[in-house]
């Protein structure tokens, strides 16, 4: 299942918003990262995305906690999402489209999902007071030649009822850590648990499926064969982690045994420290825990072996570059493209240095701002009037994807470190006039006031 195109209409600054997520081909874009100060609607979209992916049955279950904030509050306009979804060939032939009439024969390319998710306007109450909507409304349609859906059918909302294989979105928000492996893991409704992370108050299951597949061993060896696989597929996903050694003739019963009784293999200086997962730092612990979700939720969906590089589906992240080291960022999207590269990823940033993996010739980078005038989000073109390629993130300095993606062009990122070039400049220049000279001054006693160190002396001002 990948993301082909997202409508929002009124959700908070998402007046009417528009994004393709296809190549110049029709094909789905395996990487979309959105950038944006903040304010700018970047887990909104996420979200949004989400809520599409839900189904009616579960829609304000995953949306309750954000459903009184969700629509644009400067008109009283009824908020829409309308998500089209596409399917891969690959599993055409197995996957289960719920809603179509039994033995007949399926087409021979698979359908779009068109996903709709609507939020009426208030109404005005006594008195002229509005009364806030709070249930969220949500249809689903195939869309494509051979594909009528008949209209008492929901595909979507049938297919998550049926925790269908291989119509697999997970979202991922903030909060990514290790879970307490004393906790009880519940896992209801599996298709829909594995988006809530993306929500306020919902956590991630992580590790903890190996205490999930306690009961079925066979599944918990998969698990942790697969989770492995996964982790040392690419030696940049886990910087300074060398392998992971799984203790015990058993190896894996529980997730106390992941977390506490196995050592993952650590460089330090010119040697290898066995450490167990509760030991590293937050940043591996969170990277961890995020991809041991992921890939738990997609062996319980397709409940069979399943490597990372056939792995399909729709993983949302906000905030990928959370806890690592700008070093780390810088290498991350490459990893994860080679451990996983049928997954389509649609992630936040606020980091420079993860646009260093993306690809520009793709369209992989989609930068969101306030329109001046009416504070729309809409998506900023960052292309040169008239350039005809823009420059590939891969071969630019840390000051132009400043400059470019983040709005920032001085060298000096602190107004402190400006106003010290702007002294400078004039304290070198001995035809400075009066104002210049009263103004150097007026700087230099900023500077000081700062605590800014060996300040550069004023050159003498050459007589008229």
């Amino acid at each position: 299942m990948y993301v082909r195109n997202l409508r929002i209409k009124h959700l908070k600054l998402l007046r009417d918003f528009d994004l393709s997520f296809l190549n110049s081909d029709g094909t789905p874009r395996m990487w979309t990262v959105l950038i944006g100060e903040n304010g700018t609607g970047k887990t909104s979209i996420l979200q949004a995305i989400a809520l599409a992916a839900a189904g009616s049955l579960q829609v304000n279950t995953l949306g309750e906690a954000v459903v009184d904030v969700l629509r644009d509050r400067r008109k009283n306009e009824a908020m829409q999402i309308e998500v089209n979804f596409g399917f891969s060939e690959a599993y055409h032939s197995t996957r289960p489209y719920p809603g179509i009439t039994p033995g007949r024969a399926r087409p021979p390319q698979p359908p779009h999902l068109l996903s709709q998710v609507n939020l009426a306007a208030p109404p005005k109450g006594r008195r002229g007071v509005r009364v806030e909507r709070t249930s969220l409304r949500a249809t689903s349609q195939y869309l494509g030649p051979g594909w009528e859906t008949p209209s008492s059918a929901d595909p979507l909302t049938d297919a998550r009822d049926l925790q269908a294989p291989h119509w697999f979105v997970a979202g991922y928000g903030v909060a990514r850590s290790l879970p307490d492996h004393t906790a009880q893991v519940t896992l209801r409704n599996p298709s829909v648990d594995r988006l809530r992370p993306l929500f306020p108050k919902g956590g991630l299951v992580g590790t903890g499926f190996m205490s999930h597949f306690q009961r079925e061993p066979a599944k918990a060896r998969l698990f942790m064969k697969v989770l492995q696989d996964a982790l040392f597929t690419d030696v940049q996903l886990l910087p300074a982690i060398r392998n992971l050694e799984l203790r015990g003739h058993g190896g894996v019963g529980s997730a106390a045994d992941f977390l506490e009784g196995n050592r993952f293999g650590q460089a330090v200086g010119q040697g290898t420290m066995k450490v167990p997962a509760l030991s590293l730092s937050h940043g591996y612990q969170s990277t961890i825990a995020w991809i041991a979700d992921l890939i738990g939720h997609i062996i319980l969906e397709a409940n069979n072996s399943i490597q990372p590089n056939q792995m399909e589906g729709v993983v949302l992240i906000d905030e990928l570059d959370l806890y690592l080291h700008p070093r780390w960022q810088v290498t991350l999207i490459t990893a994860l493209r080679n451990t996983f590269p049928r997954l389509q990823f649609i992630v936040s940033t606020h980091s420079p240095a993860t646009l260093a993996g993306l690809r520009t010739d793709r369209d992989e980078i989609v930068r969101l701002g306030n329109h001046p005038e009416t504070g729309d989000v809409r998506v900023i073109n960052v292309r040169d009037a008239g350039a005809r390629d823009e420059p590939d993130p891969r071969f630019m300095t840390g000051s132009d994807l400043y400059e470019r993606y983040f709005g920032m062009p001085e060298a000096t990122i602190h107004p402190l470190g400006g106003l010290l070039r702007d002294y400078v400049a004039l304290a070198s220049n001995p035809y400075r006039d009066d104002g210049e000279d009263a103004q150097m001054q007026a700087m230099r006693e900023r500077l000081e006031a700062a605590g800014a160190p060996s300040l550069y002396e004023p050159t003498p001002r050459a007589l008229p």
